[in-house]
Order: C-alpha cells, then sequence, then structure tokens
C-alpha cells in the first residue's frame, strides 16, 4: 500500500505538488521561531506598508511587522484547527451515523432528525451563531467548527452502515452470535476506514477555509493574532496602497485548501477497491 502510494502521488503531478505544498506548510508550522525573519509581533514603524523587497520578502503591514513572518506562524493555528476539528468531526459522526444504522428504529429517526435540523442551517451562519455564543478565541473556534461539522459525515457513516447491514459477512457473524461491538469493529469499521479517510481530507479542506472565514470576520481571535483569516480582514481596506498585505495569507489560503482537496481525491483513488486493481505509473500505459 506504501509502496502504490508513492507511486500514486509521483505520477499524480497535482498530488505531488500538494504533498510538497503541505509539507511545506507542516514545516513551516514547526519551525516558526527558526524560519520567521522577524518577530510577528514586532512593530517597525520607520517601515510601515513597505513593499516587497529583500529586506522584506512580502512586505510589511501598518505597523511595519513582517508580513512573511507572520505569514509562517499563521501556518500554526491553521493545521492545529485543520487536523483537530477535522479528526473530532468525523469520530463523533462515524460513530453516531454508525449508532444510527446499525441500531436503526427510534434512535435511527432521532438521530437523523437532528442531523436534517443541522444540516436545515446555512454551515457559516451556524458557525457565526455558535461563536458568538461561546466567545471568540481558539478555543470556541474548534468547537463550533466541530458542533456544525459532525452532521454531513454522520449521514455518510449511516449511509455505509446501510450498505454493510446486508453484506454476507455481517449477516453470517450475526448468525454465529457475534455481538454488535464485534459486528462494528471487526467487520464494520474496516470496510469504512478508507471512505472515513477520504472524508477527514475533504474536511480538512472544509475547515481550513471556515476558519478563515471566521477569523475574517472577526470570531476567531484577536486583530494581533497571526491567523490568515485576521491578516486578510486587517489588510482588505488598504489593498489599494499595500496590495501585497492581505494577498499573500489569502494566497496561503487557497493553496492549503487546493492542497488538501487535492491529496483528498488522490486518497480516494488509491483507497478505491476497483483502482487497487489497475497498475498506477509506467506500467498502467
Amino acid at each position: 500500500m506504501i509502496g502504490r502510494a508513492w507511486r500514486l502521488v509521483k505520477a499524480n503531478k497535482a498530488a505531488s505538488a500538494s504533498a510538497a505544498f503541505l509539507t511545506l506548510v507542516l514545516v513551516a508550522a514547526v519551525l516558526a521561531p527558526w524560519l520567521a525573519p522577524y518577530d510577528p509581533a514586532g512593530q517597525d514603524l520607520a517601515a510601515t506598508r513597505e513593499a516587497p523587497s529583500w529586506r522584506h520578502p512580502l512586505g510589511t503591514d501598518s505597523r511595519g511587522a513582517d508580513v512573511l513572518s507572520k505569514v509562517i506562524y499563521g501556518a500554526r493555528p491553521t493545521l492545529v484547527i485543520a487536523v483537530c476539528v477535522s479528526l473530532s468531526t468525523v469520530v463523533i459522526g462515524f460513530l453516531l451515523g454508525i449508532a444510527a444504522g446499525y441500531t436503526g428504529k427510534w434512535i435511527d429517526a432521532a438521530l437523523m432528525r437532528a442531523v436534517d435540523v443541522m444540516l436545515a442551517f446555512p454551515e457559516l451562519l451556524l458557525n457565526i451563531i455558535l461563536v458568538a455564543v461561546l466567545g471568540a478565541g481558539m478555543t470556541s473556534l474548534f468547537l463550533a467548527l466541530t458542533l456544525s461539522g459532525w452532521a454531513g459525515v454522520a449521514r455518510i457513516a449511516r449511509g455505509l452502515m446501510l450498505s454493510l447491514a446486508g453484506r454476507e459477512y455481517v449477516l453470517s457473524a450475526r448468525a454465529l452470535g457475534a455481538g454488535a461491538a464485534g459486528i462494528v469493529f471487526r467487520h464494520v469499521i474496516p470496510n469504512c476506514a478508507s471512505t472515513m479517510i477520504v472524508v477527514a481530507a475533504m474536511r480538512m479542506g472544509t475547515t481550513v477555509l471556515a476558519a478563515a472565514g471566521l477569523s475574517y470576520l472577526g470570531f476567531g481571535g484577536s486583530s494581533d493574532s497571526n491567523s490568515w483569516g485576521v491578516m486578510v480582514s486587517a489588510g482588505q481596506y488598504e489593498i489599494v496602497t499595500a496590495w501585497w498585505w492581505p494577498f499573500f495569507p489569502a494566497t496561503a489560503i487557497a493553496l492549503t485548501v487546493l492542497s488538501f482537496n487535492l491529496l483528498a481525491d488522490a486518497a480516494r483513488d488509491l483507497l478505491d477497491p476497483r483502482a487497487l486493481a489497475r497498475p498506477v505509473g509506467p506500467a498502467a500505459a
């Protein structure tokens, strides 16, 4: 599987570029104190709104802070939110969806009505309401994105459970006296894992975009935050005179979301049972 994944990434130029970019973002997040050329919170009033140059490759903002340093530090909250929210929504949604599909009856009806209610609200509006109730900040952002994101995953997991419930191996395990936990952990989860991995990868891109949107609207952190969304919001009114200020963090958001989505497509191709029988790379020709 590892060898096939490597060949798939090498054969897929978009997946290769996406993996390289996300690796760069990860390195920037981990090594930010050593990679950032300046203190992101520093001020240099003699260099306010300075255009990109050798001294400041991505320019400076209205306080003279280096935009490159702020973008590098901004990778940290972006990746933390993307990974934590994606994992929590997939785990919660998967467990609730499996429970609904396996038990059926009133439990299924109650959980699916809750899913319908959650999906009836526009996700951005629901996130704004939740963050407004919980208060601005990274913790509130994590809770809001998790509470608003589990419903779609639960519906996918329930559909997978219903499709697997009638399979021969599940019916055989039930006829042999296997309990609900044994059937779920030994037969259902392994056969749902590939789909959930793809869903988690797609959720990461969606989460980055949602978190950036909330930060842009002022719900994701203080105005001094290095969040990419906050940087875009702070620099939007000076895009004519200092276009680099909002442009580079906005580009980082777009490229990160695109990279997660392209890697999700590659993961789908890798984990698709029908694709496993097809050769990858030069042999495919």
